[in-house]
């Protein structure tokens, strides 16, 4: 074995203000309301109060008595406001990272503000596997099996067609 790396992050979320939009009625209550503008919201086939009629160009229909009809086709949009608003969320900010090239992987100290929190956290661990004079990654998948590749040990290692590592066993 040659080397080995670690990386723990711990993502942090901020609580700050986003914009959105959305009809007024749907507006959050907790929100801070911006700018709005008339927008069509709905589109009805009969007459609506506030509505807007807009009609087609007429056209003459076959009655079937060798007479046509003169008909226009028309429809009735609805408008409603379209509102801008500010409410606070949870958003991710820069996370915390720590890395190290040894066997004892440490998690990073949080210093949160008053507006964060603690996210996600994340680990990986990989090591750097010399074997027929070419470098091999083997990511362990938990810090207990990253732990046994001690510095100086020998390991068999295993694989596929494209050089990727798929298995790997102490040499003893």
């Amino acid at each position: 074995m040659q080397k080995v790396e670690w990386t723990y992050a711990i993502g942090i979320e901020e609580l700050k203000p986003a914009t959105h939009e959305a009809w007024r009625d749907e507006v959050p209550k907790d929100a801070q309301l911006g700018s709005c503008k008339s927008k069509i919201r709905r589109t009805e086939q009969e007459p609506v109060a506030g509505a807007t009629e807009v009609c087609g160009t007429p056209y003459v229909e076959d009655t079937g008595t060798g007479q046509g009809a003169k008909v226009q086709d028309c429809e009735y949009h609805v408008p409603d406001d379209w509102c801008e608003y500010t409410v606070d969320e949870w958003q991710a900010a820069e996370p915390v990272v720590k890395t190290g090239h040894n066997l004892n992987p440490t998690w990073p100290t949080l210093n949160l503000k008053s507006n964060q929190r603690e996210g996600e956290r994340n680990e990986e661990y990989k090591v750097i596997l010399d074997a027929d004079g070419k470098n091999h990654v083997y990511s362990p998948d938990s810090v207990e099996e990253f732990k046994k590749f001690e510095i100086d040990s020998k390991w068999l290692v295993e694989t596929n067609a494209l050089g990727g590592v798929t298995s790997v066993q102490p040499a003893d």
